[in-house]
């Protein structure tokens, strides 16, 4: 019996100790957990109030408020004894207020003030670490409590080491700590929208007000970035280079004839002595159009530059109108390996117009067409070349919309594409994208090919 009521008082004592008052105190919604060692029945006064549960898998009381008063929870152990501890369900913001008034007790320049609304804020001066460690775990603790307090710049140092030193730890390097005058902001680049949320996790552990800024990189492990040049290159400089488009070459690289009869391919590596920049500049080569695909790992990209000739078709009772396209359409598929390694399978269509067929004075057209597949390194380049044929100055003159054909177009206007002195080349290079200021740097390049010197071949 003496063994029961110490059982029963110890719970009792606990109840009462946990939040260091002599009434238990809840909020509209709150939970507490409490040990029932010794407890045989658990009732409440005023049922309305607080809500009480037994988990005896746990060995636990569960106490949650419903709504503001004050009630008794009864205890009664197995030897009948009763206790009842009183309980009061007070609003959240006063549970606030009051826990925000211990905490800042000894904290000298900072204050708790409490708005008609019922809204919680701590407000005034901090000058010590200390004191801040202790506001940021009552914010914790209390999420809806604002934070109005300005902090000094001696904490606001300690607090930015601390935020670099953590991301160090984590391996978040080359990121800037930018102390303001009431914060501190993070800034930088990483590789994935993922780390961007995880360093706002670390800087807003260590002080909730970081702001963090930072920008991200696309995967490099789950997208590819496709350098697409069309190009007309001279046919008489071939062997300046060991390259005879299409039927032969001797310079260093891989070669196999793809699908269609007379087009042919060769891979330049990155480290190739013949660069595709080099020709560009010396006028051997003429950048007709360099578009970039961005496509995922094992997913396709496309690319169409072209239009559509309206055809009349007119029978006996009606007349409509259909239209035919013409022009380029690329579409590839990359995949890539962790040892950079990249697969490419190629679809390229031209539908270019036949001068040598009219009907009414309707052009004929041409379809070509290449489907083929290559492994290669990143930044290694796999060229096409005999996709058609060249088409003459009397073709242009007849059919001006030859001219005006998307990168088709320029090609047909060249004279020595027109004389067959040049040949139409696909090249095709995979990369890893580019962070932002690499961008910048490749769109400059750009630039600076585009101002080169008029090609040979105007």
């Amino acid at each position: 019996m003496q063994c029961s009521r110490c059982s029963l008082f110890l719970i009792v004592f606990i109840l009462q100790t946990a939040i260091a008052i002599d009434t238990l105190e809840l909020s509209p919604g709150q939970k507490r957990v409490f040990p029932l060692e010794g407890i045989k029945k658990v009732a409440v006064l005023h049922p309305e109030l607080i809500d009480v549960s037994v988990d005896s898998q746990q060995n636990q009381i569960i106490l949650k408020g419903l709504k503001e008063g004050h009630t008794e929870l009864v205890l009664i152990d197995e030897k009948r004894h009763r206790q009842s501890i009183p309980v009061s369900v007070i609003s959240l913001s006063v549970q606030m207020s009051r826990e925000a008034d211990s905490t800042l007790e000894d904290i000298q320049g900072a204050f708790v003030k409490t708005y008609p609304n019922g809204v919680v804020s701590i407000e005034g001066n901090i000058y010590r670490v200390a004191d801040y460690v202790k506001i940021r775990s009552l914010l914790f603790e209390y999420p809806l409590i604002r934070n109005r307090i300005n902090i000094s710049r001696h904490v606001i140092d300690y607090l930015a080491a601390q935020i670099q030193t953590e991301l160090l730890k984590n391996r978040f390097e080359g990121l800037s700590i930018l102390k303001k005058q009431r914060g501190i902001l993070v800034t930088g680049e990483v590789k994935t929208k993922d780390q961007i949320f995880e360093v706002e996790r670390i800087a807003q552990s260590i002080f909730p007000n970081a702001e963090v800024e930072l920008t991200h990189q696309l995967r490099s492990d789950n997208s590819i970035l496709i350098d697409v040049k069309f190009l007309e290159v001279r046919k008489d400089v071939g062997s300046q280079i060991g390259v005879n488009w299409p039927s032969s070459f001797s310079a260093q690289g891989q070669y196999s004839l793809l699908s269609a009869g007379s087009s042919s391919s060769l891979i330049l590596s990155h480290d190739n002595p013949v660069t595709l920049n080099a020709l560009i500049e010396k006028g051997i080569a003429k950048v007709l159009s360099n578009p970039t695909l961005l496509c995922k790992n094992g997913q396709s990209a496309s690319f169409l530059a072209g239009g559509e000739i309206p055809i009349r078709l007119i029978s006996e009772r009606t007349a409509s109108v259909d239209f035919k396209s013409y022009g380029i359409r690329l579409e590839i598929t990359a995949k890539t390996d962790r040892s950079k390694n990249v697969s490419l399978d190629i679809f390229a269509k031209i539908s270019d117009i036949n001068g040598s067929v009219s009907v009414d004075g309707l052009p004929g057209f041409i379809e070509h067409h290449v489907r083929t597949s290559v492994d290669l390194e990143l930044n290694d380049t796999i060229a096409l070349a005999g996709l058609f044929e060249s088409r003459n100055r009397k073709q242009v003159r007849k059919f001006p919309l030859l001219g005006h054909i998307p990168i088709l177009g320029e090609l047909f206007k060249s004279r020595a594409f027109q004389d067959n002195e040049s040949e139409f080349i696909m090249t095709i290079t995979p990369r890893l994208p580019q962070s932002h200021v690499q961008r910048r740097l490749l769109d400059l390049n750009k630039k600076t090919i585009k101002l080169l010197k008029p090609s040979v071949m105007d």
